[in-house]
């Protein structure tokens, strides 16, 4: 039987381990029309915590939580779904999850296993420790993606990161990310990510695994200003994303780490 949670206040709450507002274990659930205020757990999911069950998050807004555990590995600042087969998250809000740089866990959104959607997410001034400010996807199937929804003001090392098994990021706005490593990332060999309508405004970019549809308008790398709209077909899987300057697009990287390092020089301008 589906459990429903819905119109409620969640506000001030510590949870003793995981979850610091809800922990939810074996049983289908959705969470509907609630919000979560300042609320904090020791090790996952600042506001939710769930286990081995299939949930929709739907119209939520998480404001202040975190993760006490100040750490990479002590993932969901506001949601952290673990093994729960199909995971929706659709019109919602996570603003300041973490807090701040002594209150935030790793990654705003954390969801693993099974497949899936986020949709609408306003994701705004999150700070983390080595995730991903907007999502950190480790999933199990096909038929992942992030829709319609955008990060302002991202404090982690990733914007959107993706492990094991592809992820469509399609109409999806990153701005104003100065802090962030690799924006987009995507790890171990099927974890592909295709932009689509993707745009970038006011980021600083040091590396990203992705490919597809985006446009990059006054960002920054190590080197110049970058300026430019490109589309790209990668003749291999994984397809990471170096600005250079505004003529050029450094791509083609084995994996994370840089150990091995294919250059392919594509000139934008033709």
């Amino acid at each position: 039987m589906e459990q429903k949670i819905s119109l409620s206040v969640f506000e001030d709450l510590t949870g003793a381990d995981k979850g610091g507002a809800l922990s939810i274990s074996s049983q289908k659930v959705s969470i509907e029309c609630c919000s979560f205020v300042n609320c904090s757990s020791i090790t996952y999911g600042g506001g939710i915590y769930t286990n081995h069950c299939p949930i929709l998050l739907k119209g939520n807004l998480f404001y202040r939580c975190f993760v006490k555990t100040c750490e990479n590995g002590k993932y969901g600042n506001a949601i952290c779904c673990s093994q729960c087969g199909k995971t929706s998250v659709l019109l919602s809000s996570c603003r300041l999850c973490g807090a701040n740089p002594t209150k935030c866990g790793d990654s705003s959104i954390k969801l693993d296993g099974g497949i899936h959607h986020l949709k609408s997410i306003n994701s705004t001034s999150n700070y983390g420790n080595g995730g991903a400010a907007l999502a950190s996807l480790w999933s199990s199937d096909d038929g992942n993606y992030i829709k319609y929804s955008q990060c302002i003001d991202s404090h982690d090392y990733d914007v959107v990161e993706v492990f094991y098994n592809p992820c469509l990021v399609s109409h999806v706005n990153i701005i104003n990310c100065l802090q962030s490593s690799y924006v987009i990332l995507a790890n171990y060999d099927k974890a592909h990510i295709y932009l689509d309508y993707t745009n970038f405004y006011n980021v600083y970019f040091s590396a990203g695994f992705a490919y597809g549809n985006y446009t990059a308008k006054n960002c920054v790398s190590d080197v110049t200003l970058v300026n430019f709209s490109v589309k790209s077909s990668p003749t291999q899987p994984l397809y990471p994303i170096y600005f250079y300057d505004k003529q050029y697009i450094i791509c083609k990287c084995s994996h994370r780490h840089f150990a091995k390092i294919s250059i392919i020089l594509m000139n934008l301008s033709s």
